[in-house]
């Protein structure tokens, strides 16, 4: 396992969210969270997290103070050592720093789950000397429509609970706290550090429907095996993504940040589609869903794209078994004319527009990461009748053997200044009324592809032959657009080929 050391300026990515290939995540109710390592606003400045619980709440902040004699610290602009990043996955990552001379602290955020986080603090004493030291675990909620998070009790415990938008947040921490003196309601507890002593507390947050559901919740997570699931975390984590070492650490860190951000964005909760799919952002204001069925989320949440999946089959060339699934997912939504729906969501969304034609070049990149002959066995009569789904009459409307894009939601670029209809500076035009470039040269890599899976499923070329073909047909009208004065590939009108 590779060890980082990050700081602010550094590459950084701090959402946590809770990772699909973990858990059973909750797409109608997923509560995203920010770690918080400073800022420039004192009043704010902490460690901790920070969430919205998907605009549910103006903000709910969790974070950290830290007491030694008179001096109470909170800002990690005042550490003795700031903040640095050892370890990051997708729904944990580990924080060392150090608030007082010789006091190193780490500190461990985790989310487990849709609806939980827990975090877990090891202090060390590194003098000779017995220190008394005062840990807090402190909590705000700008609520909405609710209650302020409040000292209180559930089963004879302290714990701090709260009310917005229907849900109950409650913080719960080990080792028999008692509430702080303020001035933000905490939990608090008096440590006593011999020489060379380290103490390791717990805390967890839940947020449910009511304050015995969200502490029954939070009690279970706080008191689950760290250990174990940390080393589930890490041995998922390094048999899935590639540590790539360039000599440039800020380049390394991008990278690895990349992969373990694409891990994230994928959520298995849904009975729409057989394997999990990917939202294309995961952030703090984001994950409710007001109808509670996901049908209401916006684009951003509301299906797989092809392109972004073929964006994330490369981000994520460790796993190849997610490209496979992907392509899995829209492979299932093909109607009897072999369509493909453009943008399967979770939800039972459609896109209700035909699928960029790109998926048997998904299949051929999982088979040349794997060698799964039988998959490309399984999916290559659907492929073919998905390629000749795009020659029908409703996509090829002047019967040229040229189909054109029914829509700008399928090119990938819905702001395309040729054919935007939402801004002044935007001509317009139908999207259906010229012949694309770019569709044209996806059609003729998926017949060339197609072709390359015949030959390697051993298929006479008769098969292949009337794709061969309707590629040449393709390549003609591609290069008829070419424009040698500018070095660039033109639209042409369907009707006049001008």
């Amino acid at each position: 396992m590779r060890e980082w050391s990050l700081r602010a300026g550094d590459p950084l990515y701090l959402t946590l969210a809770a990772d699909a290939r973990l858990t059973k995540t909750n797409y109608v109710n997923d509560h995203i969270w920010e770690v918080e390592i400073g800022s420039n606003d004192p009043e704010r400045s902490a460690v901790g997290l920070y969430t919205t619980f998907g605009l549910r709440a103006r903000s709910m902040r969790i974070f950290l103070r830290f007491t030694e004699g008179n001096s109470i610290i909170t800002d990690p602009n005042t550490f003795v050592g700031k903040p640095t990043l050892k370890r990051f996955y997708p729904n944990f990552l580990t924080l060392e720093f150090v608030p007082f001379e010789n006091l190193q602290v780490s500190t461990d955020f985790w989310i487990p789950e849709s609806n939980a986080v827990a975090g877990r603090v090891t202090i060390v004493n590194k003098t000779n000397a017995v220190r008394q030291i005062k840990l807090e675990v402190c909590a705000t909620l700008a609520h909405l429509n609710g209650q302020s998070i409040v000292p209180t009790q559930q089963q004879l415990v302290n714990i701090l609970a709260g009310q917005t938008s229907g849900i109950a947040p409650v913080i719960f921490m080990t080792g028999g706290p008692k509430h702080g003196p303020g001035p933000h309601n905490s939990l608090l507890l008096d440590l006593e550090l011999g020489p060379g002593a380290t103490r390791i507390l717990s805390f967890s947050e839940a947020a449910r429907d009511s304050i015995p559901e969200a502490f029954d919740l939070a009690r279970k997570t706080a008191a689950r095996s760290w250990n174990a699931e940390i080393a589930r975390i890490e041995m998922t984590d390094t048999s899935q993504i590639l540590d790539i070492r360039t000599g440039d650490n800020d380049w390394d860190a991008a990278l690895a940040m990349s992969q373990r951000t694409a891990n994230a964005l994928f959520v298995n909760n849904g009975n729409h589609l057989p394997h999990a799919s990917f939202v294309q952002s995961r952030h703090t204001d984001q994950g409710f869903s007001h109808a509670g069925d996901g049908t209401d989320y916006p684009p951003a949440w509301n299906g797989q794209f092809a392109l972004d999946a073929y964006y994330l089959s490369s981000v994520l060339h460790g796993t190849p078994q997610i490209t496979k699934n992907l392509l899995l997912n829209f492979l299932s939504t093909q109607d009897e004319d072999g369509e493909v729906d453009g943008k399967p969501g979770l939800a039972g969304q459609r896109g209700k527009f035909i699928s960029m034609p790109i998926l048997s070049s998904l299949a051929w990149k999982y088979y040349q990461t794997t060698g799964d002959e039988n998959f490309l066995a399984e999916v290559f009569p659907k492929l073919i009748k998905f390629f000749w789904a795009w020659f029908a009459g409703f996509h090829d409307r002047n019967r040229d053997g040229i189909p054109e894009w029914d829509h700008v939601l399928q090119t990938g670029f819905e702001d395309n200044p040729l054919f935007d209809v939402w801004n002044p500076w935007s001509q317009g035009l139908d999207v259906s009324y010229v012949h694309s470039p770019a569709l044209e040269a996806m059609l003729y890599k998926e017949a060339q592809t197609l072709t390359k899976i015949a030959n390697k499923l051993g298929k006479p070329n008769e098969e292949t032959a009337l794709i061969q073909a309707q590629a040449e047909k393709i390549k003609e009208s591609l290069e008829a657009g070419w424009n040698a004065r500018t070095s660039f590939y033109s639209y042409r009108d369907r009707e006049t080929g001008e």
